[in-house]
């Protein structure tokens, strides 16, 4: 049975405690068992304590010993989900690579990077804006460039001459939202560099 004495001073323990956060009080009450020489004391009740706790062979919470990585994922959600992009064109480039791994792609338009921006609630209002963004953020070492082939001048020269006849040209997308883009290795680094950093909070 504890004595008054014993009894006041653990009421000014929990009180000062009480306005502390966790890592606060764990502080305070090591330089109390430092101040007062009590680290042998601790260790011998700690010690009888965990003899009273039954042992388990496997841990409550199996840690998964599987790496995370862009593939890990079964939905572009998901991955975003995890990996808490705060920025849209964060948000953006962990989209396209997650597209472009999972799918084995060699390039990604940007109508299907923004359709997939959309599907979590984050469709951007001008995707090609957002896209050069990131393009803008690592100029030596670009995390996403644009792709330009071939034909796509034939494919503006048509489009500029049914506008000039007048004609609607009639599609599902529009032409910026046909521009392609391919993530870098660099921008795969920096999107696994996110998860791993989350993964290990």
């Amino acid at each position: 049975m504890h004595s008054e004495s014993e009894l006041k001073a653990i009421e000014i323990i929990e009180e000062t405690l009480n306005g502390l956060e966790g890592e606060e009080r764990l502080i305070v009450l090591v330089r109390l068992i430092e101040r007062f020489s009590l680290e042998e004391e601790m260790r011998e009740l700690f010690a009888e304590v965990s003899d009273k706790i039954p042992q388990v062979e496997e841990p409550l919470h199996p840690v998964n010993k599987e790496p995370v990585t862009i593939a890990s994922f079964n939905s572009p959600s998901d991955i975003a989900a995890f990996a808490t992009p705060r920025r849209l064109k964060d948000r953006t480039l962990v989209i396209a690579a997650y597209l472009q791994i999972k799918n084995d792609k060699e390039e990604l338009t940007a109508y299907e990077i923004n359709k997939a921006l959309a599907e979590g609630g984050h469709r951007s209002s001008n995707i090609t804006a957002t896209l050069a963004s990131i393009m803008e953020t690592e100029k030596e070492r670009p995390l996403i460039v644009e792709l330009h082939h071939s034909d796509d001048r034939v494919l503006e020269e048509e489009e500029e001459k049914e506008e000039a006849q007048g004609k609607t040209h009639q599609e599902e997308t529009p032409p910026h939202s046909r521009k392609r883009y391919l993530v870098t290795e660099e921008g795969l680094r920096r999107v696994q560099k996110m998860l791993t950093e989350f993964e290990e909070e």
